[in-house]
């Protein structure tokens, strides 16, 4: 495939558009309210996590800052493979 600069395409109208963006709601007005589901809320609780998941990402966050978290490339390929073919075969 080649560009070639010679030729012009004309935009689909012509016509200047006006934009369409709304305003930013103002604060504490209905639009700008969020209602979290009860699983919502459930997942955002901190204290929902177990103590021995905590403590693993807080391992894990300690070896990235210190530079030295190793990443097993052949585990992290299978891993990702696994994962394609189980989406493969779940239902659509």
């Amino acid at each position: 495939m080649r560009i070639d600069p010679k030729i012009s395409i004309k935009p689909v109208t012509s016509e200047p558009r006006e934009p369409t963006a709304r305003p930013a709601p103002r604060p504490g007005s209905e639009s700008a309210v969020v209602q979290l589901s009860t699983a919502g809320a459930a997942v955002s609780e901190p204290e929902s996590t177990s103590p021995n998941i905590t403590a693993k990402i807080a391992r894990i966050k300690e070896l990235v800052d210190a530079g030295n978290y190793h990443v097993d490339l052949d585990k992290l390929a299978a891993s990702i493979v696994d994962d394609e073919s189980f989406r493969a075969k779940a239902p659509k």
